[in-house]
Order: C-alpha cells, then structure tokens, then sequence
C-alpha cells in the first residue's frame, strides 16, 4: 500500500505540535498508510526525527498531503496552490479571509478530487458537546459567549493581514453553529482599544428567534479565555464553561484523525464539516460588513 506522504507548512506552535505528534504516533495503527515526508519554515529549526525541506513540497509525487500552519495571510495562497497541485489541505484557521475566498478553495478541491479542510479544535473539546447537549434540554432565553485573549502577535490586531476579529475567530462561529445549528446576523461593531487592543461585538437570532450575543476582545496582558452566560426561559442560568481535561492524543493529532477519515472516503463527514465552515464563514463575513 502505497504511503500517503505529509508536508507541514509553517513551525509556529501548531505547525510543531502537528510534527511532534506525527512523529510520537506514527506507529499506530491510524497511521500506517501515513508517512512525514518533513516540514517548511523560514526559521533554521532542527525537529529531531523529521526533515527540514528546502525544496518545493507542491511538486513532489510524495507529498500528497499538505498541512498549513502560517500566519493567516498566507493561508489562502498556500492553500489554493496546494489544491491546484491535487493535494489535500488540512489549514489551521482561517482557511480564508473572506467567504468568497473559502467558497473557491472549497470548489477548487471538489474539482481536484481532494479534500480541504479547516481546523476547529473547539468542536473537539468535551466543554462543547457537553454544552450542546444542556441547550437540548432546556428552552433559552438568552446567550451571552465571551471570549479574551492578550495580543500575542502583533499580526492579530492588522486585520488586514489576519482578517478581521470575526474571520481571525472563526472557530467561535464553528462552536455557537455546534450549539445553535441556525443563526441570523443581526448587528455588529468593532471598537479599538487602548494600546492595539480592540473589542469585537455581535448580536444574532436563533431559528427561534432568541438573541445570541457574542463577544471577542484582546487587550495587552488581557488572560486567555472563554466565558458563557446562557440564560434559560424555567429561569435556571450556565454561566460556567466546563473544565477543560487534557487528553491523549491531544487536540491537533485527534484534528488529524479526524482529516484523515475524510481523505479516506468518509464523504458524509467531509461534506458535514465543509458546509459549517462554509457557514460560519459567511456569518463572519456579514458581521464584517455590518461592523
């Protein structure tokens, strides 16, 4: 059988643990028809058992899946450019700074016979299926979702180049479509703050027509975070997120897993989770129109 070889793109934090954890797993049985062909980076970084490339990985006839963990300014370029060389693209979000740029991507891939899909940890987190299944059995009222974070780079506040704070977030809109299936645009704002910092507000409806406020702001020394405040119409409230339990394998390498069932043929999971990302992202391109 022949291997299907791995390239990643980019060794920020992502990109290493994605290398890291090719190389700790790579003797399970998931991974038998997976091989790590090696890495790109501007950086001069040594990964003990893997290979620093400095040739071009879009022109290999071993390399058939590229993995993308840059700056978000370079998602897109990556990607299509993968897409166009008929590999499959895993990307660590955003896939695109606009709706109409992740729409083509999407379709440069159905015509290519591949696979491109965006990364959302949050959908993996046990916290969300435990919320998920909380709101099915109660009626909401109102729900308040929160999210901060410190400016760890200084890209994050050029929406120019990382997207404006609702694309550069898209796993949020991943998460509420998790918990919501259906919302509405209803307004929006982006305020900047003191310093870099900035505040990024948005307001929608459920299918039921019950608000659904979120949230997003980042400030120097602001502590990462993600707060709820779901009010309830028996007038019971959740206003506590679920402890996060670390697990093993961690996140990146179940995202893995997870991609590659899709290029295996699982057609039903590819076509569910392409259609919430295209869904989120275009609730996130309204919201930067309204703002």
């Amino acid at each position: 059988m022949e291997k299907l070889g791995v390239v990643v793109i980019g060794m920020g934090i992502a990109g290493k643990a994605r290398v890291r954890d090719l190389i700790a797993y790579k003797d399970i049985p998931e991974m038998k028809n997976v091989q790590l062909i090696g890495y790109v980076t501007r950086q001069e970084l040594e990964i003990e058992g893997a290979k620093r490339l400095l040739d071009d990985p879009f022109t290999r006839a071993d390399v058939h899946i590229i993995i993308i963990s840059t700056e978000n300014e370079r998602h897109e370029e990556l990607a299509r450019k993968a897409l166009c060389a008929k590999k499959h693209v895993l990307v660590d979000y955003p896939l695109g700074r606009s709706f109409p740029v992740v729409e083509q991507l999407h379709q440069l891939a159905k015509e290519n016979n591949v696979i491109c899909q965006e990364e959302s940890l949050s959908l993996l987190l046990d916290s969300t299926h435990i919320i998920k299944d909380h709101l099915k059995e109660k009626e909401l009222e109102i729900a308040y979702y929160k999210f901060t974070a410190s400016l760890s780079h200084a890209w994050i506040s050029d929406f120019k180049a990382s997207g404006s704070p609702f694309i550069c977030n898209i796993n949020l809109f991943h998460t509420l479509l998790e918990w919501f299936s259906d919302l509405t645009p209803v307004m929006s704002s982006i305020i900047q703050t003191e310093g870099k910092g900035f505040k990024a507000t948005a307001e929608m409806r459920t299918s039921c027509n019950k608000p659904v406020h979120l949230s997003i702001e980042r400030a120097e020394g602001l502590s990462r975070g993600k707060s709820i405040n779901f009010k309830f119409t028996d007038g019971s409230i959740l206003d506590e997120m679920p402890p996060y339990k670390p697990s093993t394998p961690g996140l990146f390498f179940k995202d893995f897993l997870l991609f590659m069932e899709m290029v295996n043929g699982n057609t039903e999971l590819y076509k569910q989770w392409s259609e919430r990302t295209l869904k989120a992202t275009r609730l996130a391109d309204e919201f930067t129109q309204l703002a």
